[in-house]
């Protein structure tokens, strides 16, 4: 049973789990009885565990497939926009100002949305065309109690908050030992049209389109593992989709939080709200934090976290009593331990190629002052 689910979801899940040609899913039956061991041949009735282990393992190089190709669809529009533009980027901007906010032309603003969104969509439709994963299942959608998501959203903002002060630090700690990173992401283009159209597809529909990726059909395929797994599975990939340390970190726990959102209100649209909400909030944060000297951004940038921070932590307080043990996850019914899963990746070619050029990438992707 998948917690916080409907009965409509667990019947789509269940079927396709059990198809008999779905390689990627399994017939779960928990077996508590005493094995019979068998002299040369070991432990009898472990069918079970094989089954899930067999699945596992199939999902695990869909997913490694699915990563790859994420990083050769973002490759592509890197050589798109050196080819067209002399470009390998056009919207990163590090602390060291190396990538200064220059006006960027129309047409190179909409190739770059137009490529973004190729990525994500190609990624769902192979993906959906692959698993044959009911929409009921990429998409849960159940009915929400307006405290339990206010109380998740408050977590929400709190969370991102810290974590964006913590990259901050820590890229200004790298600054200092002359490594650089990026910490903010923006196009100033040539004309309104376009602009709106870059804040539209990058700061709305993509992370939207995203989190149907990650937290839709990621998450959900793995629940079938636990939620445990499932939860840093989907926040591992996408962690991996950022080829720089500290923007790693503060994606993979953003991811965590988002998943556990997902699974303990049942469905998608909260945490993808949330997710479009606080890409803004960081983006506004950012902003204020462009100019070095600028004292008065920096002051107004304080305020705003606090203000954030303060708010959230009332509203929390005051649904306290309304909401029970709001991130206390169930017991997760599988047959294999949480190192047996992560010991089926080293078994899994395709999810370890993709490892290592996520490694290796990111690597290369380091910049020294």
């Amino acid at each position: 049973m998948y917690q916080n689910q409907s009965e409509s979801y667990q019947k789509s899940f269940t079927k396709w789990r059990n198809a008999e040609k779905n390689r990627f899913g399994y017939s779960f039956v928990h077996d508590s009885r005493e094995h019979t061991y068998v002299d040369g041949e070991g432990f009898a009735d472990e069918q079970c565990r094989a089954a899930e282990m067999r699945s596992l393992h199939c999902c695990l190089q869909f997913l490694g497939g699915m990563m790859l190709l994420y990083f050769m669809l973002e490759q592509l529009s890197f050589i798109l926009l050196k080819v067209l533009f002399e470009k390998v980027h056009i919207n990163w901007i590090y602390f060291s100002r190396r990538g200064d906010n220059q006006i960027v032309a129309a047409d190179e603003v909409y190739l770059f949305c137009v490529m973004r969104l190729f990525l994500v969509i190609t990624l769902l439709i192979v993906g959906r065309m692959v698993l044959k994963l009911p929409y009921r299942v990429i998409m849960p959608v159940e009915p929400q109690k307006p405290d339990k998501t206010a109380y998740l959203a408050s977590a929400m903002l709190v969370i991102v908050t810290i974590l964006r002060t913590t990259d901050l630090g820590l890229s200004n700690i790298m600054q200092k030992l002359g490594v650089d990173s990026f910490f903010y992401v923006y196009i100033n283009a040539s004309d309104i049209y376009s602009q709106i159209t870059y804040f539209v597809i990058e700061m709305v529909v993509f992370p939207l389109l995203v989190e149907l990726l990650f937290r839709g059909m990621i998450l959900q395929l793995f629940r079938q593992f636990g939620d445990y797994f499932a939860i840093f599975v989907s926040a591992a990939a996408q962690a991996c989709c950022y080829h720089e340390i500290s923007k790693m970190m503060f994606m993979f726990i953003m991811s965590i939080a988002l998943s556990t959102m997902v699974i303990k209100t049942g469905s998608i649209i909260p945490a993808a709200v949330m997710r479009v909400v606080t890409l803004n909030y960081v983006f506004l944060l950012n902003s204020l934090s462009m100019e070095k000297f600028d004292y008065a951004d920096h002051l107004t940038e304080v305020i705003v976290s606090l203000s954030v921070i303060v708010i959230s932590f009332f509203v929390m307080y005051l649904l306290r009593v309304h909401t029970r043990k709001p991130f206390i996850m169930e017991k997760d019914s599988t047959e294999l331990d949480f190192s047996t899963k992560f010991k089926q990746f080293v078994n899994a070619p395709i999810a370890i190629i993709w490892l290592i050029i996520t490694m290796l990438s990111t690597i290369l992707a380091v910049k020294f002052i």
